[in-house]
């Protein structure tokens, strides 16, 4: 499977890379509107946004965009 950068998924979602960063590692939690908006643009239901698992919201990502989620710094890997 290819590989998208965790900044490209957050640029793609119109989020900043830390407010992805943080919804990720469980710090942050999106509001109910931007949840909406989330669900809008991706197809992932707002209830995983609101209160889904870090690792829930990463694997429908990667269903979402075809890719695995690279979170290493720089450019994707080559695969």
């Amino acid at each position: 499977m290819k590989e998208i950068t965790q900044k490209t998924v957050a640029d793609r979602l119109r989020i900043s890379s830390g407010l992805f960063s943080m919804y990720l590692a469980g710090k942050r939690r999106p509001g109910p509107e931007t949840a909406m908006r989330l669900e809008r643009a991706t197809g992932i239901n707002a209830r995983v946004w609101l209160y889904g698992s870090a690792s829930e919201i990463i694997s429908d990502l990667e269903k979402f965009f075809g890719k695995k989620i690279n979170f290493r710094r720089g450019r994707p890997s080559r695969g």
